[in-house]
């Protein structure tokens, strides 16, 4: 079964986050810590050579330091061990390869011969390998009472070896306490943060379910405590929609409700011949009317159908000419008010759009203007930069602020006192466009703005 961090709850994923941040951190500190304390102590201790070198120089007593046994070899049979490893020794070559004193280990005094016969500078710095440690010299080359000699000072790495295993050991320590320390803490960051999102998913799980009486609060300004916000805001649009939609519903059914009882009516009465004849016409246009009454009920439920099914589905772009578009749909609706003169000024423009839904935001426009328009309708289709706008413009009566505000939400009601849906439609579809959808009052009548975006 393959791992997947995200499938475990918060508590875990947190604690294995942090167990990887400070696994990794205590690799990084035991490869890289003891290298930097190494090289920083090995500087030091040339540092301290050196400081020793002149120390003695300087203010001590070389002869009596170094000349117990002045240009004598030291015994061969003498194998001191190493010297203490906090102590700086010293001991005197000459020329000739002799050295003065016999406090140096024979493998240490063939080494400094040899390094100080071929050393050409005045002062010089080495490390060589031991068998378990190392050692660091620094050979000078120094006048005593007119005789040249090389002054060598040396010292064991055991010293640095130490200080850098201590240091680390109490590294190791302090970085086992801080770990222990940061999974406790841990543990107490992911009750805090998990006891607000247990009780997010209890509220969520209540909406889902229809519960919405039960707001979300969570007395909390940080991001969980606006996530809260967010979802109670998302409980009140829920309560608010629905009560719209079924208001809009009621209204809707009753209104069906009327005109199919009174076609009933009206076809048994001819059923029944009891309509005279010269009353016929004027029978069957009261149908047609009740009938469209009818036919504008069922388009409204079925819209709210539309805004779902236009939700899941992606667009279906292709070159469309926006100017032929336009001009088909205005034929179509000019014949529905003869009265209404149609005036157009449409520049030729082809861009990417679905023309399934771009006339489906037409038509909406356009049967709005019908509802509204007195004795005039403006389309215009022109560029705005990069942009295309359309603009419908008719001049009947201004839409009040408050109206204008909401003319485009779900269930709106418009000045009519009906409900209807085609505008939010036609905002969405612009919107999955890219572009806008707005009205503005004119001096004399209204204009519906539509912008998209070139493709």
């Amino acid at each position: 079964m393959r791992f997947n961090l995200k499938d475990k709850p918060l508590s875990i994923q947190i604690w294995i986050i942090l167990g990887v941040i400070l696994g990794g951190t205590a690799i990084i500190v035991s490869i890289i810590i003891p290298i930097v304390l190494r090289s920083s102590f090995t500087r030091e201790t040339y540092a301290r050579l050196e400081d020793a070198q002149e120390y003695l120089i300087n203010y001590g007593n070389i002869e009596e330091e170094l000349f117990d046994n002045y240009f004598s070899i030291p015994n061969q049979n003498n194998r001191l061990n190493t010297p203490p490893f906090r102590i700086v020794r010293h001991t005197l070559i000459t020329p000739e390869g002799m050295m003065v004193g016999s406090n140096t280990p024979v493998k240490y005094g063939e080494l400094f011969v040899q390094d100080a016969l071929k050393q050409s500078k005045k002062v010089k710095n080495y490390e060589h390998k031991l068998e378990e440690s190392e050692l660091f010299y620094l050979i000078r080359k120094v006048n005593i009472e007119g005789n040249p000699f090389y002054l060598v000072s040396y010292i064991s790495s055991a010293y640095r070896d130490n200080l850098v295993e201590i240091i680390f050991s109490q590294l190791i320590k302090l970085l086992l306490i801080i770990t222990g320390v940061s999974w406790l803490a841990s543990l107490l960051l992911t009750r805090y943060l998990t006891r607000p999102l247990k009780k997010l998913e209890g509220k969520v799980k209540n909406i889902a379910n229809k519960k919405w009486d039960v707001p979300v609060e969570l007395n909390r300004s940080d991001e969980i405590g606006k996530l809260g916000e967010t979802i109670d805001w998302m409980r009140q649009q829920l309560i608010e929609r629905n009560e719209k939609q079924q208001e809009f519903l009621q209204e809707a059914s009753h209104e069906m409700k009327t005109p199919i009882m009174v076609i009933r009516s009206y076809i048994q009465s001819l059923m029944d011949g009891i309509i005279p004849k010269e009353e016929m016409d004027e029978t069957l246009q009261n149908m047609e009317d009740e009938t469209f009454k009818m036919e504008k009920r069922v388009n409204s439920l079925l819209n709210i159908t539309k805004m779902d099914h236009l939700a899941n589905q992606s667009l279906q772009l292709e070159n469309v000419k926006l100017n032929e578009l336009i001009l088909k749909k205005v034929n179509r609706f000019e014949w529905r008010n003869v009265e209404l003169d149609w005036e157009l000024d449409l520049t030729e423009i082809t861009t990417k759009c679905d023309r399934e839904k771009i006339e489906v935001v037409l038509d909406n426009i356009f049967d709005n203007q019908l509802k509204y328009a007195e004795n005039k309708v403006k389309v215009k289709l022109y560029r705005e930069d990069e942009d295309i706008v359309i603009k419908v413009y008719n001049d009947g009566p201004k839409i009040k602020e408050e109206i204008k505000e909401k003319i485009f939400k779900k269930f709106q009601k418009g000045e009519d006192g009906e409900y209807g849906l085609g505008l939010a439609i036609s905002k969405f579809i612009i919107e999955l466009h890219e572009g806008e959808i707005w009205v503005e009052n004119e001096d004399q009548g209204v204009s519906f703005y539509i912008k998209i975006p070139p493709k």
